[in-house]
């Protein structure tokens, strides 16, 4: 600075903020590191003998694919941990964070179908009364599928009775998974008329529920049939493209999955790429 340039102190400040914005978000990004690092190297620093060192061994080996997920659902790279999101960008615009909650929220009520559907396969392949050994002692399937998942036996039995009820091509992104309860005991063109109703008008379960009691008694209902013309989010698309690998891909060794030229173009389709 030269004899004669004074200093504008309002622009020192400003410089003296932004330098320390700058240190935060690198704080910040080597934290997020060394998380991810943590995530990555846990199971190798807890002794193979050690209690729960089997079950930390297999959740580590699941993060690769659950991060994977996370991208699909835009979340930001490398935020998704076994028990936890870190978002760590102070630049986040408001609509980026809502569309992350919302992204979340989809992945939450999707995932009590994918259980559902996963629980159903299962039975199907291997029978209810299936037996497994788990550390010695016996157990039938939906025992096993609880040690598994934490959820109760009569909760894991509710989800895939409703996801054998209600067939995938049968239900509605627009509604949740307590949305399906109310038609699982109808008829599949009765399941497909009172989800739309339900779209339509915006109905709860327990609403959808009362409107079907009262046109089974022959009273009239509130509901209007409209037709719909709604894009889809992203979220649901996502939903769309993993639930068609999920159901029609042939699992490989890598992990991945290999798909037919026709569910290739109905993934191109989803994503629109027709």
């Amino acid at each position: 600075m030269s004899e004669t340039e004074v200093e504008d102190p309002a622009q020192a400040e400003l410089d003296r903020v932004a330098a320390l914005a700058d240190q935060a978000r690198q704080a910040a990004d080597d934290a997020e590191f060394e998380n991810a690092a943590a995530d990555d190297a846990a199971a190798a620093d807890v002794p193979a003998d050690a209690p729960g060192a089997e079950a930390l061994k297999i959740a580590e080996s699941r993060l690769p694919a659950l991060r994977e997920v996370g991208q699909l659902f835009l979340f930001p790279p490398d935020s998704v941990h076994l028990r936890g999101l870190v978002l760590t960008d102070t630049a986040m615009e408001f609509d980026t964070w809502t569309t992350i909650l919302h992204n979340i929220g989809e992945f939450a009520e999707s995932s009590r179908f994918w259980l559902g559907d996963a629980l159903a396969f299962g039975a199907d392949l291997f029978g209810e009364a299936h037996v497994q050994a788990v550390e010695g002692t016996p157990q039938e399937l939906y025992d096993v599928a609880h040690r598994i998942t934490g959820l109760k036996v009569a909760t894991l039995e509710n989800y895939a009775s409703l996801c054998r009820s209600v067939p995938l091509d049968v239900r509605r992104v627009e509604l949740g998974f307590t949305v399906h309860e109310a038609v699982r005991a109808l008829d599949r063109d009765e399941q497909v008329y009172w989800l739309n109703e339900a779209v339509v008008n915006g109905w709860d379960r327990e609403t959808l529920r009362a409107e079907i009691k009262k046109a089974k008694s022959g009273e009239p209902t509130q509901g209007q049939q409209t037709v719909i013309d709604r894009p889809p989010s992203l979220a649901q698309r996502a939903l769309e493209v993993l639930n068609l690998v999920a159901h029609q891909g042939q699992p490989t060794s890598d992990g991945g999955a290999v798909i037919s030229a026709e569910v290739w173009a109905q993934v191109r389709s989803v994503i629109g790429e027709e």
